[in-house]
């Protein structure tokens, strides 16, 4: 989710003003650090949730867009918690965004250089 409301001027706003529900005691529920989070995003290009919507689970999200930018769907990556350690993600992330590359090639879209 995180993903596509930084990316979606409209998502944002409205996942921003609503009601922030706390699934672990690690879910982001201040409007503002959410904000935060969104702008890290966007930068990145890609979103990581660490065990905010289930307990011991780490999530990476890449986005595959469409020629004209949009995204139009999201390759997630879940990794137990455990065994996330820096190489195993920057291994996970790398090879999640050649999987992203490789479905927007199929799908006729753009390829980014992430």
């Amino acid at each position: 989710g995180k993903l596509f409301a930084a990316f979606d001027d409209n998502l944002e706003k409205k996942t921003l003003q609503g009601s922030l529900r706390e699934l672990t005691p690690h879910t982001m529920t201040d409007p503002k650090l959410l904000e935060q989070e969104f702008k890290k995003i966007r930068m990145k290009g890609y979103a990581k949730s660490s065990q905010e919507a289930v307990e011991g689970v780490v999530g990476i999200a890449i986005p595959i867009r469409q020629e004209n930018d949009e995204i139009v769907a999201a390759i997630h990556v879940s990794v137990i918690e455990k065994r996330a350690n820096k190489a195993h993600e920057t291994k996970l992330i790398k090879e999640a965004i050649d999987c992203a590359k490789h479905i927007e090639r199929s799908l006729g879209g753009m390829v980014l250089n992430t």
